[in-house]
């Protein structure tokens, strides 16, 4: 069962840049780094989630959950790093039906979390 703090409903993927990057030390190429991961990443992991849940290998996806919470976590993504968490636990401990349920919820924050790195982190990048 998903816990009653996740909103399963439309959330913004509420991000703090400022904050990743004084945890890099002020370094704006570091964060760009990272955000061209995550875009990256992203999409081969969530597919991969998927994969996971599909076949019931939950050991993959609460792995997998954990590199995508990871990921989020970096822009202090706090919504999807939430949702991600929840995912990680319920596939570790709980029933893939409850991890079905979040999956497609991951799946969209991470669309727009991605989507909203490219416009304020990649497309403002001059390198």
């Amino acid at each position: 069962m998903t816990s009653p703090f996740i909103d399963l409903g439309r959330q913004e993927p509420t991000v703090d840049l400022d904050a990743a990057t004084r945890r890099l030390g002020g370094s704006r190429s570091l964060l760009v780094d990272l955000a061209r991961f995550c875009v990256e990443d992203a999409p081969e992991l969530l597919g991969r989630l998927q994969e996971a849940i599909r076949s019931d290998d939950r050991p993959t996806a609460a792995r997998v959950a954990r590199r995508l919470k990871c990921l989020a976590a970096n822009f202090d993504a706090s919504p999807t790093v939430e949702i991600a968490s929840e995912l990680e636990s319920t596939a570790r401990d709980g029933d893939l039906a409850d991890t079905a349920v979040l999956e497609p919820i991951l799946h969209r924050q991470f669309e727009e979390l991605t989507s909203l790195l490219r416009e304020t982190v990649l497309d403002c990048d001059d390198g």
